[in-house]
């Protein structure tokens, strides 16, 4: 069985997800606000973080390392 949320995505891979970007306060706040949205539409916090290639990949969860920015990906449409 596929993983329905991947511990790693590519930005061709994440399309495929609906998602809700979190980058304008700190990046705490960032964070805790897309904790908050992920539990409350059913969806998983990712990390955006810049790959060893210059593209953009996503981790799931919290992660310290060349982030800019957190989103909410979900499978299907938010509410």
């Amino acid at each position: 069985m596929v993983d329905k949320y991947p511990e790693e995505l590519s930005m061709r891979e994440s399309e495929e997800f609906d998602f809700k970007l979190f980058d304008k306060d700190s990046f705490k706040e960032d964070y805790n606000n897309a904790v908050k949205y992920a539990k409350k539409h059913g969806g998983q916090v990712y990390t955006m973080v810049d790959g060893d290639n210059g593209n953009t990949v996503y981790l799931r969860g919290l992660h310290y390392v060349n982030r800019f920015a957190f989103c909410v990906l979900k499978v299907g449409e938010f509410d």
